[in-house]
């Protein structure tokens, strides 16, 4: 009698979806505790096509940059763009330490990449260089997203969080490009407009989100990390962080074709490769790589100076500041 009942609950509990259901929530965790697992191929590649930058942004920690200033040579990025796609990298970002826009040879390289087919490229820019005719040619390129680093809604808390950049200008910029795009009838390239949540800017984000939403595609208000002293919204709890997403779905590109692991090595302290004389493949999945994964599996963070006290987890934002991390009703991507 009683196992009738029990099995009859058990058809019930199957006929519901409510086992899958809870199934999949063992799964997830059984999963979370044994950390994430790595892709057969990097889902992204991040390529510093230059080290170099025309601002000195208040954030910023290029101030102890010790790698020589450079741009990517166009022949070294040709290499990368030709193996990516012969193992099906599916989206590539041209930059990680420097303006992007600083290399001459940007907008061609966003052809070359589009032309022998990587399906999504796109990169974040200060917009102080965008002149009419560098928005023309990379409107012209094929880029599929540009994500624009505006932080602020006022001349003052802009000019002292961007410093060297110029508020009406670059707004001017911005707006001029968007309004190019526009004029052709194209939905791309996306326009990103990323504003970090500072003591600057924190009772702008009304102001912020005026500014662009008659324009942009979408806004996004981030806030620093591992910077306590200039988040309002702190920092994260460090005991219950997770393995850092980073290393498992992205692969951080030097300009000297160095790789390393984290958006915050600015110097490239933790190497795991060379793509001068490595492959891509060989590289994600080679032994530095596994060793600082496996670091990172166990929670082991304190064993990577660099990871020990990082609080990248959620950007600093605590819950609190939740209804301030919104995106503008509008256009999406196609």
């Amino acid at each position: 009698m009683i196992k009738t009942k029990v099995d009859i609950l058990k058809r019930k509990i199957c006929k519901d979806g409510w086992l899958s259901a809870v199934q999949a929530s063992v799964r997830e965790a059984k999963k979370a505790i044994k950390g994430p697992e790595t892709p057969a191929v990097p889902p992204v590649l991040l390529i510093e096509v230059t080290n170099r930058c025309n601002l000195k942004c208040k954030m910023c920690d290029r101030e102890i940059l010790r790698r020589k200033d450079g741009d990517m040579a166009f022949a070294a990025y040709k290499k990368i763009i030709d193996e990516a796609v012969s193992i099906g990298v599916g989206h590539i970002k041209l930059n990680r330490f420097g303006e992007p826009t600083l290399n001459p040879e940007l907008p061609e390289m966003i052809i070359y990449a589009k032309k022998h087919g990587i399906p999504f490229i796109d990169f974040t820019t200060n917009g102080t260089l965008f002149n009419e005719e560098l928005s023309r040619r990379l409107l012209d390129s094929g880029i599929d997203q540009i994500v624009f680093s505006f932080d602020g809604a006022t001349k003052k808390s802009y000019e002292t969080v961007r410093r060297g950049a110029n508020f009406e200008k670059c707004l001017a910029n911005i707006q001029r490009f968007i309004r190019l795009r526009d004029a052709k009838g194209r939905k791309k390239p996306f326009i990103v407009i990323q504003s970090l949540f500072l003591k600057e800017t924190e009772n702008e984000i009304d102001l912020i989100k005026k500014m662009w939403s008659h324009c942009a595609d979408k806004l996004r208000i981030l806030g620093v990390t591992n910077r306590p002293d200039m988040n309002p919204a702190g920092t994260n709890n460090k005991d219950k962080r997770m393995p850092c997403i980073e290393l498992f779905d992205r692969m951080l590109i030097f300009q000297d074709l160095q790789v390393s692991v984290c958006c915050s090595d600015l110097n490239g302290t933790i190497r795991v490769g060379n793509l001068r004389d490595q492959s891509i493949l060989d590289i994600w999945h080679g032994a530095a790589y596994a060793k600082i994964r496996n670091i990172h599996r166990k929670r082991e963070f304190f064993k990577i100076p660099i990871c020990a006290n990082c609080d990248a987890n959620n950007r600093g934002v605590k819950a609190a500041q939740s209804e301030k991390i919104m995106e503008l009703a509008g256009r999406e991507y196609l």
